[in-house]
């Protein structure tokens, strides 16, 4: 942006999203006309896939039945995009992507694999933008798209799914029963073993859920003037740390939103250590947030973890 008085240039929220996550200045000129609170899934992905750097997909019409089944069996949201077009092809790649689905053909693989290697960029670029512009519910679901794409799995499948070591036949079982990861953690081994027929399996699937990564969160209001909220926040870990899952370090995002008013009034990333996570070490935030007329009826502190975990509210 030009600054007409020290004659400079100064960058812009959206300039330096640009520059952190290298996205085409296009691409961002996109994003900005094309956003907006409400927007669903399908139009987020309809949103990215025509990004500037999947323009140089090409569209090869004997690809064009692969890509129609790809569609058809991996893609659950949906494409309305032209099927000649660049980006119906990203579109379906993206979702095949996430899907973990098998493609054939070597010149769509090695596209398959392009996308997927600009796909997470670009989704944490447009969740940086929404979280910016202080939009809660974009946020959420592109924060949840990003965790899709990492793990390869898709928010309605169980959060057990992103665990190597679970059989694949005893989580189709255990998807299949309706049972979600909260629910497991208080149910003994032997109820999980006979919860998916296979008493063999209901300690290690307990042990995993045990792994998903929860806060137990607590906060405490105060007014400090009619316009200004202060806020303790505490945040203690809850969930059996393994290195070769967690790392050194499990990252969350916390946000605080009006959700009436669709606004967040603040963010913050935090990175919990295994330190802190072994000794269950609570850690505590105070900040001040600014709430405007009509005032909201309540707040809310959310804090996003792995894929398939529900924030802690």
């Amino acid at each position: 942006r030009y600054n007409p008085r020290t004659q400079t240039l100064e960058p812009t929220d959206m300039g330096r999203v640009a520059s952190h996550f290298y996205i085409h200045h296009d691409t961002i000129e996109l994003f900005n006309k094309v956003l907006n609170p409400a927007m669903s899934q399908a139009q987020i992905f309809g949103a990215l896939a025509e990004a500037q750097e999947f323009e140089q997909l090409r569209v090869r019409e004997e690809e064009q039945a692969e890509l129609a089944g790809l569609e058809e069996s991996a893609c659950p949201l949906p494409v309305t995009s032209s099927p000649a077009s660049a980006a119906h092809k990203a579109n379906v790649l993206a979702q095949a992507w996430i899907s973990q689905c098998r493609v054939d053909a070597f010149a769509l693989t090695c596209d398959l694999n392009y996308v997927a290697q600009n796909l997470g960029r670009i989704m944490r670029a447009l969740f940086e933008i929404a979280l910016r512009r202080g939009w809660p519910t974009l946020a959420t679901s592109l924060h949840e798209l990003g965790l899709c794409v990492e793990h390869r799995m898709w928010s309605w499948d169980h959060p057990l799914r992103q665990f190597p070591g679970v059989p694949v036949d005893v989580l189709r079982k255990l998807e299949a029963s309706h049972t979600a990861a909260d629910q497991l953690l208080d149910m003994s081994p032997a109820d999980v073993g006979a919860l998916v027929r296979d008493r063999r399996h209901g300690l290690l699937l307990l042990a995993h859920a045990k792994m998903l990564p929860r806060l137990e969160c607590e906060c405490e209001v105060a007014p400090v003037t009619h316009t200004i909220l202060k806020m303790d926040i505490a945040l203690t870990p809850d969930f059996t740390w393994a290195e070769k899952i967690h790392g050194s370090g499990e990252p969350f995002w916390l946000w605080v939103e009006d959700s009436l008013n669709e606004t967040i009034y603040h963010s913050e990333y935090i990175m919990l250590a295994k330190k802190q996570a072994l000794g269950r070490q609570t850690q505590r935030l105070s900040i001040t947030v600014p709430v405007h007329d009509p005032l909201p009826s309540s707040t809310s502190s959310t804090s996003s973890p792995t894929a398939g975990s529900a924030p802690r509210r």
